[in-house]
């Protein structure tokens, strides 16, 4: 990935000097306050940003079909199972995100008196881009334009204007946001984290270890795709770091599904989501998997990751304690929408205050570490050693861990 397409939240953090604090052992928390608000859209990343956009219909005879493309003559593989994904038929609207380049689909179903189409009218309205930040933008067009095309199928004129007229990114998109807002903002729906962390609670923890770890996870959940699309998006940025940042960070895939299968078998790391249940039982393509809540591993290497300790309840406290009071729309109205970054800087700073530590530590290879050391990192000497020893490996530093027994301070 090059420098000007880094994930959101993390780019301002690169112009200092990153000097982690230790963690807060006492409220079990690393400090925020040297970590500022997230940066604005960098405007060099708007030139020739549209890639694409297109439509697909499902056709009674032949499923799932490239309707239109605009540019024509592109090569969209397998993008028409994507932007419809399994199981569609049984709800009115969805959206869904991708990695074909980067990609947001609108689907919409409507019921119809035509006995070809057997009752029911399906279609999806998408965009390519070649930058994730800027896909929420176009989102508006895209709900607008699905509509269009069930009413008035074949009328792609205000598709082919759209394309003329955003294929580079103007300031007219992006003012509704204000010049000022950040990537979160735009990447993310109002309370997108909060809601989150709140749908999975302390589970948050074992995700943000399997993600620091770069393991291979896939959420699965029914459709309607959009929420679970963010989910993933999240939980890729609970490995936000300053100090490791291309190392750490895993890549969303989003949506996959049977296609994708020769592609997810050869990824080292990935993090996505799918509508189709026939990937709980292809073990060899995931180290874990999420089936709504319940985090699943058959892994002997990941299983002890996936469990909940007695210091991811401590930390999920400190978390909570950022949450804003009130409804979501008394947040946004009290311009509370800064808590979401908050989370994010929250992992951000113990994650730099873990990879800091370790690397103060692998200077110094006859340094033996301490239960102290462990407990600067946020981590505990007893139910972390296994996921310690796991990031020690995975980013190759310079240490080797005493037995527990050894610790004698």
């Amino acid at each position: 990935m090059e420098n000007n397409e880094r994930q959101p939240l993390l780019d301002d953090l690169l112009n200092q000097d990153p000097k982690p604090s230790t963690f807060d052992r006492i409220n079990s928390k690393p400090d925020l306050s040297r970590y500022p608000s997230t940066p604005t859209l960098n405007n060099k990343l708007l030139k020739n940003h549209v890639v694409a956009l297109f439509v697909i219909n499902f056709d009674t005879k032949s499923g799932n079909v490239i309707e239109h493309c605009v540019p024509s003559g592109l090569q969209l593989t397998a993008i028409e199972f994507k932007a419809m994904p399994s199981g569609s038929h049984t709800i009115t609207e969805d959206f869904v995100n991708g990695r074909d380049i980067y990609g947001l689909s609108c689907f919409k179903r409507i019921q119809v008196d035509n006995q070809e189409e057997r009752g029911a009218r399906m279609k999806s309205v998408g965009i390519l881009c070649k930058h994730f930040m800027t896909l929420h933008l176009h989102l508006p067009f895209l709900e607008s334009e699905v509509v269009n095309q069930l009413n008035n199928p074949g009328n792609y004129q205000r598709l082919h204007e759209y394309y003329v007229r955003n294929k580079d990114l103007h300031d007219s998109l992006i003012q509704p946001y204000g010049s000022n807002t950040s990537l979160l903002k735009i990447t993310h729906p109002a309370g997108c984290f909060s809601q989150f962390i709140k749908f999975f609670g302390v589970k948050i923890f074992p995700l943000w270890r399997l993600m620091l770890l770069r393991k291979r996870v896939l959420f699965y959940s029914p459709p309607p795709v959009g929420i679970a699309c963010y989910r993933v998006y999240c939980c890729s940025l609970l490995s936000s770091s300053s100090v490791f940042l291309h190392e750490s960070q895993t890549q969303p895939q989003f949506y996959v599904n049977v296609a994708d299968i020769s592609e997810l078998s050869s990824s080292k790391t990935f993090v996505a989501c799918t509508t189709e249940k026939v990937f709980e039982s292809k073990k060899n393509l995931y180290d874990a998997y999420i089936d709504i809540r319940n985090i699943q591993s058959t892994s002997v290497d990941v299983e002890p990751l996936i469990q909940i300790t007695s210091g991811d309840k401590m930390k999920f406290e400190a978390v909570s304690q950022l949450r804003p009071n009130g409804s979501l729309q008394e947040q946004l109205l009290q311009g509370e929408e800064e808590s979401e970054e908050k989370y994010i800087r929250f992992f951000c700073a113990m994650n730099d205050i873990l990879f800091q530590k370790l690397t103060d530590i692998s200077s110094h290879p006859d340094y033996q570490i301490t239960r102290k050391d462990y407990e600067e990192m946020g981590l505990s000497s007893g139910t972390d050693k296994t996921f310690l020893s796991q990031i020690i490996k995975q980013y190759n530093f310079n240490i080797n861990l005493p037995p527990s027994c050894s610790f004698c301070c």
